[in-house]
């Protein structure tokens, strides 16, 4: 860890050249970036803000293991109730609690601070809010172009109009955090809003089904759960217990198929043979796949950290994935067919939430057509992510403004 270039306070307050709030883990995997690439220059610290409980909860053990990750590859980890001082002050976009926000202004002082936006929230309130909380005048974006035009669908254009946004892509190419993984095929699983009702769920499975019969044997295929949910979302528990007792049985489910559509929304034997189909299906799927678990032990962080891992290309739905996978300028296979859905109707899946500014929105920037069960791509699909994004460079920008910000008069130290 390096020597850090502040002199201590009268108040002999611990002393950084650039501190990282952290409050959930999910959306920062690019601290570990920063910290291994950074930290032999540099004396880092990781604050731990007050964290969503509703949150941490869903994750809690994976959030510990990225602190100590932090802790391993060069950082300093700050509890909430510990205060410090430093050149520079990154602050990721987030919907930071009261508490939250009142820590950090409290306990950490800065000479400059810098923003980082979170890849699609751009223009969302209470997202936006932490640039006004911190004075922030210095943002940094994963992608310009694709934040205007977030902030001109969710009718904000001009809101950054006073602000210095940086592009700075995604680092992991240039800059690797991990060197435990490889894999010639990533399965991410998408995010439920691609599939409004259960039928939805079989015509992908079966999509990759037929996708992974033209894959060759000895080729690995990595399983990625979306946002860490393991199996819950295709197969319960309860299913896969009964799965297990059929046996040889459930095989008869597929002839049962055409019978099963529509899938009453209320209970009933119909619906559990349908929700057992999906069932089936997806553990056909599994079994063709190494588990994230059993192919890192960093299995929880973000899929992006591993796209340039990743030989041959992404199967998944619908998905941010789409956007990270086409700037690594991997062939994403896209198993989800909008055109046999139904996303307008008010029984689907995901009940009354609205993706129409969120997920759809983000699709209408960068979604790739559906595969047809081919395991085919059109480069020329790379070309939805601007150049000018792919020479963003973050850890270059980042110790650029260390730098300037160790120039900043010592009378500039403030509580933010």
């Amino acid at each position: 860890m390096a020597e850090s270039t502040l002199e201590h306070t009268p108040e002999d307050l611990p002393t950084f050249d650039l501190i990282l709030v952290a409050e959930y883990f999910r959306t920062i995997a690019y601290f570990t970036t920063i910290i291994k690439h950074l930290s032999s220059e540099l004396r880092i610290a990781v604050y731990r803000a007050p964290a969503d409980p509703l949150s941490t909860a869903k994750n809690e053990q994976a959030q510990e293991e990225f602190f100590s990750l932090c802790e391993e590859l060069g950082a300093s980890v700050l509890p909430e109730h510990a205060s410090a001082r430093t050149a520079l002050l990154l602050v990721p976009q987030r919907p930071y609690s009261p508490a939250a926000l009142r820590a950090i202004q409290e306990r950490i002082k800065a000479r400059k601070v810098v923003g980082s936006l979170a890849f699609a929230w751009a223009g969302m309130a209470p997202h936006d809010d932490f640039i006004e909380a911190f004075g922030i005048k210095r943002l940094y974006a994963i992608d310009k172009t694709f934040v205007d035009f977030l902030l001109h669908n969710r009718g904000k254009a001009g809101i950054y109009g006073g602000l210095d946004v940086v592009e700075v892509g995604l680092p992991y190419g240039k800059y690797p955090v991990f060197d435990d993984f490889s894999a010639d095929y990533l399965l991410a699983m998408p995010t439920p809003f691609s599939f409004p009702h259960e039928e939805d769920k079989w015509s992908f499975l079966e999509t990759a089904l037929a996708l992974f019969k033209q894959i060759p044997d000895g080729a690995r295929v990595v399983h990625k759960p979306h946002n860490g949910m393991e199996r819950d979302q295709f197969a319960s528990t309860r299913l896969r217990s009964l799965l297990r007792a059929l046996g040889p049985a459930a095989g008869l489910l597929k002839w049962l198929r055409p019978f099963l559509s529509p899938v009453p929304n209320r209970p009933g034997p119909r619906r559990i043979l349908a929700r057992l189909y999906t069932a089936l299906l997806y553990e056909r799927l599994l079994a063709r796949t190494t588990p994230m678990e059993k192919a890192t032990r960093f299995d929880q962080m973000a899929m992006e950290v591993f796209l340039p891992s990743v030989r041959k290309g992404v199967i998944g739905g619908l998905s941010n994935t789409i956007w990270g996978t086409l700037y690594f300028r991997l062939p994403f296979f896209n198993c989800v067919d909008l055109s046999i859905q139904n996303r307008g109707d008010a029984n689907r899946l995901y009940g009354r939430k609205d993706p129409s500014q969120l997920l759809d929105l983000n699709l209408r920037y960068f979604a790739v057509p559906y595969c047809e069960s081919k395991l085919a791509f059109d480069p020329a699909w790379f070309d939805l992510i601007p150049e000018a994004c792919r020479k963003g460079d973050l850890i270059a920008t980042l110790r650029a403004d260390v730098k300037a910000a160790l120039a900043t008069p010592e009378t500039a130290l403030q509580s933010h």
